[in-house]
Order: structure tokens, then sequence, then C-alpha cells
């Protein structure tokens, strides 16, 4: 058994040491991280992530959970849905760009948590009524990671919460939801997960349910960079835990 473990362990240390790194290059200073780390920054602070992300949410409006919030800047914009939004994010620098972009928040609206890469685990559980994400989950190429990073979700979440998790759609990168490519990932850029068709949701959808989750859906919505390729879509995913 820990033959069969150990090189799956040690290829999610490599690779989660490559996406530190990798982002770490993009974050020297906050307009580095504006412009790199979330790129077209904003053509993204015009895009109504409000309307996707809660198009199926009728739950409680108390605490939200902002995945891979980078410098907070969709804290600031769900703080106006949320009493608390908290966020999670892998770089210690971001963290501190998070908090003087939120300096004229409430600091007792928002909490940041510093995340290993690895998962979600904040140590808590059953505590939030939303968990969310933007630009950050279709970066995590490898499915075992994700895949951790979805049950940690679950258990983050309260009974009557939900998960709504923006990825890419419509292109094809050749690395698709369930597949673990360490070999292949070496910059987090270079093999973003893909889903290119809907052909894909079905077992996407199982895998939820399989994890706790119930009421999936999938809303494609259009891709807020203006020179995109025409192809390329946003993918709200949407599942709840009853």
């Amino acid at each position: 058994m820990l033959i069969n473990i150990l090189p799956q362990f040690i290829s999610k240390r490599i690779w989660n040491m490559m996406q530190r790194k990798q982002w770490q290059s993009l974050a020297r200073n906050m307009e580095d991280s504006k412009n790199l780390c979330v790129g077209s920054f904003a053509d993204h602070e015009n895009y109504p992530y409000e309307k996707y992300l809660l198009a199926h949410y009728q739950g409680q409006r108390e605490n939200a959970f902002d995945f891979g919030c980078g410098i907070g800047r969709m804290i600031k914009r769900m703080l106006s849905e949320f009493r608390v939004v908290d966020g999670g994010e892998l770089l210690t620098e971001n963290l501190d760009y998070a908090k003087q972009y939120l300096r004229d928040c409430n600091s007792n609206s928002y909490n940041l948590h510093k995340l290993d890469g690895l998962g979600c685990d904040i140590r808590k559980s059953d505590c939030y009524d939303l968990i969310y994400s933007t630009i950050c989950v279709h970066h995590i190429a490898p499915f075992s990671i994700r895949d951790k990073i979805f049950h940690d979700f679950y258990q983050l979440l309260k009974v009557g919460g939900a998960i709504s998790i923006q990825v890419v759609y419509g292109i094809d990168t050749g690395n698709h939801w369930f597949n673990d490519p360490y070999a292949e990932a070496t910059s987090n850029r270079v093999i973003d997960v893909s889903i290119p068709s809907t052909d894909h949701f079905p077992e996407i959808e199982k895998w939820l349910h399989q994890i706790g989750f119930k009421n999936v859906k999938f809303d494609i919505a259009p891709c807020p960079h203006p020179n995109a390729d025409p192809n390329l879509k946003w993918l709200f995913i949407f599942a709840e835990k009853r």
C-alpha cells in the first residue's frame, strides 16, 4: 500500500512547490498581483460574477468563503451579499495585499486563511452557507488535489449550504477533469483543466454526488476577456449540501 501511495505523494509535493513558486513570481507587489495573478483586472471587475455565482442560491446570507481569494477582489464585492466573507489563499504575499485592499471594510466582516495548496483544510467544519471561487480552480491541474479540495468544501459547508465554482469551458487543453497530469504540469497555466463540452457534465455530476452534493447545476456564461478565443466560456458549477 505504501509503495502505491508514495509516488503520488511525492508528485503532489513537487507540483505544490512548482505552483507556489510560479504564483510568487507573479505577485511581487500589489500591481503585479492585480495584473498578473488576476490578469485583466478591470475586465474581471466589470463582470457580473455575483449574478452567476448566486443564480441558484437560495440559502442563508450569513457566512461565505472565497477559495483562492487572491488580493480580496471578490471578498469586497460579496460583502454586499453576505454578513461575513472569509478568504483562503496560497500566497502569504496575496494575503498581505488583501489586507490592504480590504482596509476600508469592517475588519469583523472577513477573515483570511493561509492554504497549503493541497486542499482547503482550515480546521473548521459546518460553518459556511456558500463557498465560491473564481478564476482559480481551473489552474489546479491534478484531479487528485481538486478532489481533496471539493471534499474539504463539503465538510466546511453547513447543511443547506452550497458551492458555486467558476472554471473555464469550451476549449480543450488536453487535460480534462479527471486527469492527474503531474509530469506535464510544468507551470500553472501550461495545462489548465478544461471542460470542452457538455459531454463531460454527467461524469462530473456523478463525482459530485459521490462526495455528497445534490442539485448540481452547470451554467455556461460569457468570458469576461474581450479578445479571448471565441470558444472560451465561463462555466459555473453549483451544488448543494443537503
